[in-house]
């Protein structure tokens, strides 16, 4: 009578070619995820300029202080608008027509914290519809 089953040499063998394709595909989860989380703070920058713009037109000038702004996002912890999940945000430099939104990377145990992402917003600027900064992608308008 012949057994049918897989030999343990076939089972090692899928299991190898199996260990192969976590290796591989692990990385490239990591970077989408990374890809997501800075996506967030691309938004809340976003976010945070459309209120300086408000802020502007009510007072007259920009703001360093975030919570002046009128910004209602429920993503955000019991800090407010300076934490979220992974970023904490604030103003640097402040001027009559530009200003500077800085986004830190929270958290531990990753390869990514401790990193900034920083766009300058300048009202006179015609790059980029006045942004430059640390990271390749821009808030939209």
């Amino acid at each position: 009578m012949k057994t049918r089953g897989f030999t343990l040499i076939e089972l090692l063998i899928v299991l190898v070619i199996i260990g192969i394709l976590v290796t591989l595909a692990v990385p490239q989860y990591q970077k989408f995820k990374e890809k997501a989380i800075a996506a967030e703070a691309i938004r809340t920058i976003g976010i945070i300029r459309n209120a300086q713009f408000g802020y502007k037109m009510e007072t007259g000038t920009h703001t360093y202080n975030l919570s002046l702004l009128d910004i209602t996002v429920d993503e955000y912890g019991p800090g407010g608008l300076g934490t979220g999940h992974y970023w904490e945000y604030s103003m640097a430099v402040v001027g009559d027509n530009s200003f500077a939104i800085v986004a830190y990377r929270t958290g531990e145990n990753h390869p990514y914290s401790n990193t900034y992402i920083i766009l300058d917003w300048d009202e006179n600027r015609s790059i980029a519809g006045g942004w430059m900064g640390t990271h390749p992608f821009v808030p939209r308008n």
